[in-house]
């Protein structure tokens, strides 16, 4: 997560990271209240508006912006952060919105509006550099817009060359280069000089736990692995609990390490971190590597259920399923997974481990949740062919519907490959010739029939074979006759 600077200057003079914390959890508490029962100073409401943007908490901004809008209709500075707020969904919204307030003179807005400028660059140059001629960047939200816009417009350069000139214009130099130097994450050029503001930084601001994690991972990225330790040791020292600065331990770790250490901080990471559900997918990934299955399952179980419900874990609890796997799989549907293709994939996966039961929990759950069937023929088409109920899958095949699986594009040569080895398997040899002609007739005259050239040249080949060994005098034992592997 890209969060702010922990020391800001803020106008409310919360420094510590703590009362920010305090209220914005009253706030977010009070919204329980009705609306008439809540109150907050406008400086109150502009620090949770901005407190919660570096959680990238939209619900509470907009709870902000909307309270501000009742108690102080006529705050230009409330009314910058509806700016900042539109920018951040839609640029159309924002300059809609802009269009709409040409009143909103304040550093804050002429900061946003430099985002106009894009893609004229020498504009863009001309305009930022009045901007700075006559402005102090003086609040933290200042400092943070005009990086964020700068680097938007494409000025990363003329951000480097002119460092130096904004350092003048700042009121707290943390907060800048702070943000430079996490927007240096996602840019080359000022990557380049991301190392240096973040020792600088360090030194300023020795026991910010955050600051020291940043600087890991800066050298991690232009591979200075024992600085990146070392800068974790200080992180850690201040913070033992710290979780960006345990991921970035887990971070200086090479791919081919196999330490003990790692599956430690995997776990610690998840106690204190329960809702990161990409570290719990590498620690089962982690535990599958190694065959641990009571590891793996262990790990599923003690996630929280908006984490277990992320469709790549609960493909895994499917994939072994899961002693719990009933359970698991209504928290999937309830957390909002209600689409058919997310339940057809499960049932791929719990088809592809070879596991009945779980492919019938997908089913039943999914009927049982939704109020109808889960429409996936061709998975129980393929079954079928797996249990030789030959008859039964054959009928089924000429009795697909548009709005099953069976007769998607997609499934057109497996599905068509097992039609015909289920009649020749059957005696039906007479069906099976006159099914190959007529597939290869398409395949030679309709160039819209499904698949790729490959899946085409596979399939011409794989009738081709057969039609020659059905005009052979030697005997071919259909029975085993597999040669796309069909019967795996």
């Amino acid at each position: 997560m890209r969060e702010r600077s922990l020391t800001h200057r803020d106008d409310l003079t919360m420094n510590e990271p703590d009362e920010r914390d305090i209220l914005r959890e009253r706030f977010r508490a009070d919204l329980a209240r009705p609306v008439s029962e809540r109150y907050y100073s406008e400086d109150e409401l502009i620090a949770i508006f901005d407190s919660a943007g570096d959680y990238y908490d939209d619900y509470l901004r907009t709870e902000a912006l909307l309270l501000g809008a009742r108690l102080y209709p006529d705050s230009h500075a409330l009314m910058a952060r509806r700016a900042i707020f539109y920018s951040d969904r839609d640029m159309g919204l924002f300059r809609s919105f802009m269009d709409d307030n040409p009143e909103l003179d304040t550093p804050l807005t002429e900061i946003m509006r430099l985002s106009d400028t894009y893609p004229d660059r020498d504009k863009a140059i001309a305009r930022v550099a009045e901007f700075l001629d006559t402005h102090r960047l003086a609040e933290d939200e200042e400092v943070i817009q005009f990086v964020r816009i700068v680097h938007a417009i494409g000025l990363d350069r003329w951000l480097v060359d002119n460092l130096g000139r904004i350092r003048s214009k700042v009121s707290y130099l943390p907060t800048l280069l702070y943000e430079v130097a996490v927007t240096a994450e996602e840019s080359p050029i000022l990557d380049t000089i991301a190392i240096g503001l973040l020792e600088e930084l360090t030194e300023m601001e020795a026991y910010a736990p955050e600051y020291w994690t940043l600087l890991a991972m800066a050298y991690l990225r232009h591979d200075r692995h024992d600085d990146a330790r070392t800068a974790i040791d200080y992180a850690l020292a201040i913070d033992p609990d710290n979780v960006e600065a345990l991921k970035a331990r887990l971070h200086s770790f090479t791919p081919e390490s196999d330490s003990p250490e790692i599956d430690t901080l995997l776990d610690r990471i998840l106690r204190l971190d329960p809702s990161d559900s990409a570290i719990a997918y590498l620690a089962i990934l982690r535990a599958e590597e190694r065959h641990d299955v009571d590891r793996l399952l262990t790990i599923i179980a003690s996630l929280a259920p908006e984490v277990r419900s992320t469709h790549s874990i609960i493909s895994k609890a499917v994939e072994y399923n899961h002693p719990a796997l009933a359970a698991y799989l209504a928290e999937f549907y309830d957390y909002g997974f209600r689409d058919d293709d997310d339940w057809k994939s499960l049932a791929e996966t719990a088809y592809k481990a070879g596991s009945a039961a779980a492919v019938t929990l997908v089913l039943q759950t999914f009927e049982a949740k939704s109020g109808r069937p889960l429409n996936h023929d061709f998975l129980l088409y393929r079954i079928l062919y797996q249990l030789r109920k030959y008859d039964v899958a054959i009928a089924m095949f000429g009795e697909a519907g548009p709005d099953g699986t069976l007769r998607q594009p997609d499934n057109l040569h497996p599905a068509f490959a097992m039609y015909v080895t289920m009649l020749l398997r059957l005696g039906k040899l007479p069906e099976a010739k006159e099914a190959a002609d007529a597939m290869i007739r398409l395949l030679d005259t309709e160039p819209a029939v499904p698949g790729t050239s490959l899946e085409k040249h596979g399939m011409r080949a794989f009738l081709t074979d057969i039609l020659r060994r059905l005009r052979s005098v030697r005997h071919t034992d259909w029975s085993s006759y597999d040669p796309l592997s069909l019967d795996t």
